[in-house]
């Protein structure tokens, strides 16, 4: 997230940038010498592209302590074993699949790669044609790959309990609008309304304060009444940030009408979504699985942030219409909405404390 301000704040030393106008009502582009060429795409496209790679670094990373067992891993840090001790039995009969981490991570790092250069080099041109096919190809050689090996990095067989299931086509929605969003919001701060760096970190002071409270409440709550309802409600106010961004964020500053609410709704609903999404997604899951499941839901949720991020920095493309973000408004709503009907609908009944005392 730094990273990507600096780069917008250097394009912002570097250019004039052009003022909103009642006719068009945009806040216009900024005049560079990289505005017709890939260059700040490219930047912008490696950051995401590590992305997403790293998403399957950290499913590789739970399926490994899995396999090997801790005591390997404590090993390499002098000192840990005196405070842990390892319970797991270790099972070395098995091998992780590398080239699967491979595939996998090779199909997210090119999905993410022709959605940034496609605007830049052209949809057309052979480079965005050759990543989008060779993703096209890869992907279904790892599923069918993980559906075979004995160890795989995504298990696709996981998704046959339909709570796992259900959760996690839940957070692929639900995450690529708050991890697109994350990114959107600064850029837009800092390109439309010309905020500082300091300015965005204060807009955005009160969302992971709320944040922090609702999570703690709704887990209590979670506890004792089941996930559906309250994960329900949560992706609809979530999703009411996103419709007010897009009903009344435009080139006017005005914090405390336009920006404000926004930060609130959204820390009220991703508060719980983002903590809980986890738990619902692993209730149903055997003990000796949890790590190799956890995995493969940390893999899913950031690997879609990514593609996210990817698509958000496509549409701006280097301008910043207010249209444009508009139209990442309603998208990433949109997703966020449908979360709604999947978890008051299709995630299976939990029985309430009550009934499991009773």
């Amino acid at each position: 997230m730094r990273r990507i301000t600096q780069l917008t704040d250097r394009r912002s030393d570097q250019s004039e940038v052009s003022r909103p106008t009642a006719e068009s009502g945009s806040a216009g582009t900024i005049e560079t010498p990289f505005s017709d060429a890939p260059f700040i795409v490219d930047r912008a496209a490696w950051l995401a592209l590590a992305t997403g790679s790293l998403a399957f670094v950290v499913g590789t990373v739970n399926v490994t302590v899995t396999n090997v067992g801790f005591s390997d891993i404590l090993d390499s840090f002098p000192g840990a074993q005196l405070f842990m001790r390892e319970t797991a039995v270790a099972d070395r009969t098995r091998r992780l699949d590398l080239l699967g981490v491979a595939m996998g991570s090779g199909s997210v790092f090119l999905v993410v790669y022709a959605t940034l250069r496609g605007p830049s080099a052209g949809w057309s041109s052979p480079v965005v044609i050759a990543a989008s096919a060779a993703s096209g190809v890869l992907v279904p050689l790892f599923l069918v790959r993980s559906a075979r090996h004995p160890e795989p990095l995504f298990d696709p067989r996981m998704f046959r309990i339909r709570s796992f299931a259900v959760a996690n086509i839940a957070v692929s929605f639900s995450m690529v609008g708050a991890f697109t969003s994350w990114v959107l919001w600064p850029i837009y701060l800092i390109n439309v309304w010309h905020y500082s760096v300091w300015g965005v970190g204060l807009a955005f002071l009160v969302s992971p304060v709320i944040s922090g409270l609702v999570a703690i409440l709704g887990g209590r709550w979670a506890d004792t009444h089941g996930f559906p309802a309250i994960m329900a409600i949560a992706a609809g106010v979530a999703s009411l940030g996103h419709l007010w961004a897009l009903l009344f964020l435009g080139s006017d500053v005005r914090f405390w009408f336009s920006f404000f609410p926004i930060t609130v709704l959204f820390g009220l609903g991703m508060g719980i979504l983002a903590s809980m999404l986890n738990a619902a997604a692993l209730r149903d899951i055997e003990s000796k699985a949890i790590a190799t499941a956890n995995g493969v839901h940390q893999s899913l949720r950031y690997a879609v942030g990514g593609m996210g991020t990817a698509l958000a920095l496509a549409v701006l493309n280097g301008h910043h219409d207010i249209w444009r973000y508009k139209t990442m408004w309603l998208i990433l709503g949109a997703a966020q909405l449908l979360v709604v009907p999947l978890m008051a609908l299709a995630y299976p009944e939990q029985a309430t404390v009550e009934e499991r005392r009773s």
